[in-house]
């Protein structure tokens, strides 16, 4: 499928997507490529910084990301007997304020935010292209043609 956009982004990781979306908000073609056959499984980290989800917040997906994910949980440490000994939280937990509205680290597979972001991609009628890569590019002053 070979469509006529303003910008072509190559990756459906969660960079591209977050990218793809924000043009995409903004009335800006684009077209997401992915050399994969399928999108991966897992991630490579599950922890979303607040920032990340500051960004999500204003990007109107913060709600399904919350929804999907959970706060870290609490630590149970254990004595050489094995028995639980302590239990302790790795980021004791942050009241949000309007200067910081996202304190606290989130929990969210990779995986699972690089869905979240593809539905709502969908809305603009934009969906990843698999097992499309790349090869090459011819770079002009003014544009690259595909």
């Amino acid at each position: 499928m070979s469509t006529l956009s303003d910008v072509l982004i190559v990756g459906s990781g969660p960079t591209g997507l977050v990218c793809a979306l924000t043009l995409a908000q903004n009335g800006v073609p684009v077209r997401i490529i992915e050399k994969l056959s399928d999108y991966p499984a897992g991630q490579r980290g599950a922890g979303i910084m607040p920032r990340t989800l500051e960004i999500y917040d204003f990007l109107g997906l913060l709600g399904d990301v919350k929804a999907a994910g959970g706060p870290i949980p609490e630590i149970l440490q254990y004595n050489a007997e094995g028995q639980p000994e302590k239990v302790f939280s790795i980021q004791p937990y942050c009241e949000p304020t309007p200067a910081i509205p996202e304190h606290n680290i989130y929990m969210l597979g990779q995986d699972a935010a690089c869905r979240i972001l593809r539905t709502h991609l969908k809305k603009y009628n934009i969906q990843v292209e698999l097992s499309t890569e790349l090869v090459s590019f011819e770079q002009h002053d003014d544009h690259v043609p595909l």
